[in-house]
């Protein structure tokens, strides 16, 4: 659920581009039409106990692919006064105040993840890579906050990134 930012709040948002939302709204049509026939035609065999399985987990494959295209965002907000930057992500949420932010460098990014995960959030911010951040995108920003915490934000281009790094140096 998204909450409202305060008046006073200044926020950047990073989405996935709109294909890769389309791409994953298309799957859950695709999985629905595969699997409704297949619990459909187990249930004829096996009695109701496989129609009540196969509804409930179809339903629950298609909600979460909703929920997924739908909510698979990065934000990162900066409000108040003394100002607080807060980072959230699917299944992510960090805050620290702006004024702990000791270095903030935008440059090109591939967009990829390193290793075989492609999650959202990889990472911890007290790890020498520090935690990454990525919807897609082609630049990112990468800020150190105190003297141990980094935190890697992909975003959609440069100029994204540039205003990302005027929200977090201003």
């Amino acid at each position: 659920m998204d909450h409202p930012a305060k008046p006073d709040a200044s926020t950047v948002t990073v989405q996935p581009h709109g294909v890769a939302r389309q791409l994953a709204l298309a799957a859950v049509v695709l999985c629905a039409l595969l699997l409704v026939p297949t619990f459909a035609s187990a249930g004829a065999d096996g009695g109701p106990a496989l129609y009540l399985f196969g509804g409930l987990g179809t339903a629950v494959v298609v909600a979460l692919s909703w929920w997924a295209s739908r909510a698979m965002k990065i934000s990162v907000t900066r409000a108040g006064c003394p100002a607080m930057v807060s980072v959230s992500a699917p299944f992510f949420r960090a805050g620290f105040p702006l004024l702990e932010v000791t270095d903030v460098d935008v440059a090109e990014d591939s967009g990829q993840n390193p290793g075989l995960i492609n999650w959202p959030v990889l990472g911890r911010a007290t790890s020498q890579a520090g935690t990454r951040l990525n919807v897609g995108g082609s630049a990112h920003v990468a800020l150190s906050v105190g003297t141990d915490r980094r935190y890697t934000v992909i975003t959609r281009d440069l100029e994204q990134a540039r205003e990302l790094a005027a929200l977090l140096t201003r």
